[in-house]
């Protein structure tokens, strides 16, 4: 095959791209095109020649750094960049092939980078040095990195090891382990020898679920919405005092914390499928949480550890948008914008009975008075107030 190239004065190093040498089963190569590179130093610039097709002209690659003299050229199929020296800025660098995204990858102690081979399926650099006399290496996929003297560990996306261990001083590579794949990221290593000795460091600091060290002693926390006892180390046991709210859009129910000075917003239950709850009430006596999805028809309750789940009703019910509990007389009433009536049940599910089943608009938000027996109901131009007595 002939190959076009232009007057070049002193072409160095030379690569070729097959893709078909390259088994499938190691790695997803970027590309699939045959190709072939090389350096041209007295020019200080990089070429590359598509082989697929006869008489093809090579290109010049307008990489964003100003080359000055290269030398040594590869090319890493796994992430599709081209690797390169240059004797003259002493530097590795690599870049994708339209130029973008260059990285200076090897500067220091670098004085006449003359050779560069790549082990694309090991993610190992290496390049030779006639300044230095030496040849060096270099991992391609170092991410997270952890140090326990005199051992150095760090994690690799792509090599079927993917934690190495390294000697910190020489930097000799000891050992390798597999973790069953993926692309491992941040690393800590713990060394209960290396942990120094604190205010919390000694039953927790007394506390009763998190120490926090401070300047001159420590501190003890609570869980997100509980608050500290009198005693500052002993954490309440449950919320007192909050605020409960239904996300439909995000299926789910969420409470937020008045016994703290912080407002956060934490989820309370996660309602799967094909559900959508709108509203609802809290119920001290049992600790239960009632509410309704219009999605289903359904008016629901459960305990606010989320177990417990009674489905209470679900037969001729189309929207129930409004609902709320007598928790004196422990009765539950809602409104049902599909059917324009509004509906009163015991708690425990039974004594179902229509309270106003004529002349409504689209009933929604229910408020009760249990002080002066009244039920406020929100309609949707209007507001009603309903006496409460022999409701069941």
């Amino acid at each position: 095959m002939d190959v076009v190239i232009p007057d070049l004065q002193k072409p160095m190093d030379i690569h070729v791209f097959d893709p078909s040498l390259i088994s499938s089963d190691l790695f997803q190569k970027t590309s699939d095109e045959l190709f072939l590179l090389f350096a041209e130093a007295n020019h200080g610039e990089i070429y590359k020649v598509p082989l697929a097709v006869a008489n093809t002209p090579c290109y010049l690659l307008q990489i964003n750094i100003n080359i000055s003299r290269p030398v040594a050229v590869d090319y890493d199929p796994v992430e599709g960049k081209i690797y390169f020296t240059d004797v003259t800025l002493k530097l590795l660098a690599r870049a994708f092939p339209n130029g973008s995204s260059v990285e200076v990858i090897a500067h220091t102690d670098v004085v006449t980078p003359d050779g560069l081979a790549i082990d694309y399926i090991g993610r190992i650099l290496y390049w030779t040095d006639t300044g230095t006399s030496k040849l060096e290496m270099r991992s391609l996929h170092p991410f997270g990195v952890a140090l326990i003297p005199p051992f150095l560990f760090f994690t690799d996306w792509v090599t079927d090891r993917e934690l190495h261990m390294l000697d910190a001083t020489t930097g000799d590579l000891l050992k390798s382990f597999s973790i069953n794949g993926g692309r491992p990221m941040g690393i800590v290593a713990y060394d209960s020898g290396r942990q120094p000795a604190g205010p919390c460091s000694v039953n927790n600091g007394g506390c009763s679920h998190f120490c926090v060290p401070k300047a001159s002693n420590h501190e003890c926390v609570c869980p997100t919405g509980l608050a500290v006892k009198q005693d500052g180390k002993t954490c309440e046991e449950k919320v007192k005092r909050f605020i409960l709210f239904a996300d439909a859009d995000d299926k789910s129910t969420n409470i937020i914390s008045l016994d703290v000075s912080y407002f956060v917003a934490q989820t309370l239950f996660n309602h799967v499928g094909n559900q959508r709850p709108i509203a609802l009430d809290y119920d001290p006596v049992e600790d239960r949480v009632y509410w309704s999805d219009v999605a289903q028809g359904l008016i629901v309750s459960a305990f606010t550890n989320a177990t417990s789940l009674k489905i209470l009703f679900r037969c001729n019910i189309l929207s129930p948008e409004g609902l709320v509990i007598d928790h004196v007389a422990r009765n539950i009433y809602w409104t049902d914008t599909g059917t324009n009536r509004i509906e009163v049940a015991r708690l425990d599910g039974s004594g179902r009975k229509e309270l106003i089943n004529t002349g409504l608009d689209e009933p929604r938000a229910i408020i009760l008075d249990e002080r002066n027996g009244q039920v406020t109901i929100f309609f949707k131009t209007e507001m009603f107030l309903y006496p409460l007595v022999n409701a069941l």
